[in-house]
């Protein structure tokens, strides 16, 4: 079976993890900043969506909270998506294990120090909103 048979097509789930005044965000291959996260395949949860792709791309175990925010954008393919963020808990003394073929970098980021950051923009206004 194919792996896009599994997934429920552009129902992304993201993560605002922060811990002691720093927030996870992850470097994709290509070098932009984004909330760590993934699709959902079928049959999952969002919440259980969430704890999979955070343990597959930063090896990270996670307990999802409730929604904070979300995002609306039109990706430059033309498709629209919609984008819920989730409050994660995360134990920043986890060691980071990255996914190399998805995720170039992880790091705990100072929330002061996220406007200097090169953030996807499609996440931009969340971020500022969130650490806010």
């Amino acid at each position: 079976m194919k792996d896009e048979e599994h997934l429920i097509v552009d129902v992304p789930v993201k993560a605002w993890a922060v811990c002691d005044g720093r927030v996870l965000l992850v470097q994709e291959i290509g070098g932009r900043w984004t909330l760590p996260g993934g699709r959902m395949n079928v049959g999952e949860t969002p919440q259980a969506a969430l704890a999979r792709e955070m343990m597959e791309e930063v090896g990270v175990d996670v307990v999802v909270g409730a929604i904070v925010d979300c995002v609306v954008f039109t990706s430059a393919s033309g498709r629209s998506h919609f984008v819920p963020v989730f409050l994660a808990t995360v134990d920043p003394a986890q060691s980071l294990v990255l996914e190399k073929a998805e995720i170039a970098d992880a790091r705990w980021i100072d929330v002061a120090a996220l406007g200097s950051v090169d953030i996807r923009h499609e996440y931009r206004p969340i971020v500022d909103r969130l650490a806010a």
